[in-house]
């Protein structure tokens, strides 16, 4: 392709912090837990790998 997998990945890696703070700000249960939100986002992407394209090409592995 056009652009490295490892410059993707840090893109998904920014995608996903900015799921993470949306999930911590819709959500209340999340709203000062970090850890929550980041186990809750990980296992909507194990569930639902559909949703966006960089869970399907990187998994799981993108999650910091």
């Amino acid at each position: 392709g056009r652009f490295s997998r490892s410059d993707l990945f840090s893109l998904a890696d920014y995608v996903n912090r900015k799921l993470k703070a949306w999930i911590m700000r819709k959500y209340k249960r999340f709203r000062f837990h970090k850890t929550r939100a980041s186990q809750f986002l990980r296992q909507l992407a194990r569930d639902r790998r559909d949703l966006f394209v960089h869970w399907q090409a990187f998994g799981t592995n993108t999650f910091t």
